[in-house]
């Protein structure tokens, strides 16, 4: 019922002209991109052509589409790379993967089939792949998302260093 307010909400000041929430820095797009089953709403911020996307909020940190991950909101996260211009890489992958909360493999999923299965093995600067930083959080849903997204793609010359990374990861969290 309070999503349902919400959203009921955020449509009245949507179409009185809103774009941020007043003393909180915050777009209504970061909310409906946070709030389940919004992505109805995150397309009519879309339809008004000129959607505030603050990142730097009291409560809310991040693009709009990072707030769909953080949200685990696969719905708002397909709507937003569904719009013309929206472009995301490895790294969006990687922040999922980093994110200790289990239940974001279907995120995982999406951005993967987005962006694909080779940035699974792209490192971020300390040199950690997604698959590392999915182990390290101890995300056995995102460690099986990624591992079944490998299967078909991963070259053999490329098991060595795929290999390494699981066991790097392993011995970060003490698995024998």
């Amino acid at each position: 019922a309070t999503f349902k307010s919400f959203t009921i909400i955020a449509r009245y000041f949507m179409d009185k002209g809103a774009t941020v929430l007043r003393g909180h820095n915050v777009s209504p797009l970061h909310l409906a991109c946070y709030i389940p089953s919004s992505a109805s709403l995150v397309k009519d911020f879309f339809s008004l052509g000129s959607v505030s996307c603050c990142a730097d909020s009291k409560y809310i940190s991040g693009t709009p589409i990072q707030v769909a991950v953080l949200g685990n909101n696969e719905e708002a996260l397909t709507s937003l790379l569904g719009f013309e211009g929206v472009e995301i890489d490895h790294t969006l992958l990687q922040y999922a993967c980093s994110l200790p909360t289990l239940g974001r493999a279907d995120i995982v999923n999406v951005i993967v089939d987005h962006i694909g299965a080779k940035a699974i093995m792209f490192p971020d600067q300390q040199g950690k792949t997604s698959l590392g930083l999915a182990v390290e959080s101890n995300c056995p849903g995102n460690v099986k998302a990624l591992l079944s997204k490998l299967s078909d793609f991963m070259p053999v010359m490329e098991c060595r260093i795929f290999v390494q990374d699981i066991l790097r990861a392993a011995e970060t969290i003490n698995i024998k």
